[in-house]
């Protein structure tokens, strides 16, 4: 196997952010060229970004690197085949909403008008930095959602022990609450409790949701009765590949979380996604497609 790296930066809208990734490519016997993504979130366990390239070398590969290579496999074989791994496939997504205090009471209310006029019905929102000013802002705006429309909240472990009684102003406008508390023993036995990434095992909860993110999951491996697949808030390659990952659970029951490039100052590979309302797609090629914008990057051999 020959692999070859490609740095990037992913720069966020709401705070100008810059995120280290690479982009993967491999070449074996089967196939002359397989791409994938390599973007690191360290303080949910992944390596460094400055560690990648060893770490792929002395074959210690942590669980996103291991995936990588699976995906990266997976679209050099269907490149070789002229086989396309995206045609036909659509999915509906939630509005991400990643940095609700950069907001304020009046922007989230025009946000929620605008984007249910384009046909969203899900709102994710990152929340739980500043609870009660969020919770000031949830309150004032949720009043322009539709009836059908509900809220994701994402508390990243970082909810207030009073959080679940501080929500009764909106309750009815919650779909799920993602990743409550730091301790299952907090964790209440509720049907909208949503389990993603805690430090503690699926078994040890009762959750009826589970977010799966194929950039280091198997999403056939879930154990919840609802699944959301989401992107890793990676780059368009990822968000491809989790994207194609979703159609192995077959016909779509819920929204996923895979329209997250719009967190980002665009680049290049914008172009090849389609979106219409809450509708991802993607342009239809060799693999994941791309195929023009992967062979201008600037690719290093490292093995």
């Amino acid at each position: 196997m020959k692999v070859w790296l490609s740095s990037y930066q992913l720069k966020t809208l709401h705070s100008q952010q810059v995120r280290p990734g690479y982009l993967l490519k491999i070449s074996t016997n089967d196939f002359a060229e397989g791409y994938a993504d390599l973007f690191p979130w360290p303080e949910y366990g992944d390596p460094e970004v400055h560690q990648i390239k060893n770490l792929i070398l002395a074959e210690r590969k942590s669980p996103l690197i291991e995936k990588s290579f699976l995906m990266a496999q997976r679209d050099g074989r269907a490149r070789a085949q002229n086989q396309s791994l995206l045609e036909s496939l659509r999915f509906k997504n939630h509005f991400l909403v990643p940095d609700l205090l950069s907001l304020e009471a009046s922007q989230l209310e025009d946000l929620f008008i605008k984007a249910q006029d384009q046909g969203f019905d899900r709102f994710k929102i990152k929340v739980c930095r500043d609870w009660s000013l969020e919770q000031r802002i949830l309150s004032k705006s949720v009043k322009h959602l539709k009836d059908k429309t509900k809220l994701r909240l994402d508390c990243n472990l970082k909810a207030p022990t009073n959080f679940f009684n501080s929500l009764l102003t909106f309750k009815d406008f919650i779909e799920l609450i993602e990743d409550p508390f730091l301790s299952s023993d907090l964790w209440p036995d509720q049907d909208w409790v949503a389990y993603d990434h805690p430090p503690f095992a699926y078994e040890t909860v009762d959750s009826t949701w589970q977010i799966m993110k194929p950039a280091y999951q198997n999403v056939t491996d879930a154990k919840a009765n609802q699944v959301i697949v989401t992107s890793y808030l990676d780059h368009p390659i990822g968000i491809a590949h989790a994207f194609f990952e979703a159609s192995f659970l077959g016909v779509q029951k819920n929204e996923y979380g895979l329209m997250s490039h719009f967190t980002y100052e665009p680049n290049e590979f914008y172009s090849e996604i389609q979106t219409e309302g809450p509708w991802l797609s993607f342009k239809p090629g060799p693999g994941i497609g791309f195929e023009e914008h992967l062979k201008q990057q600037d690719w290093q051999r490292i093995l």
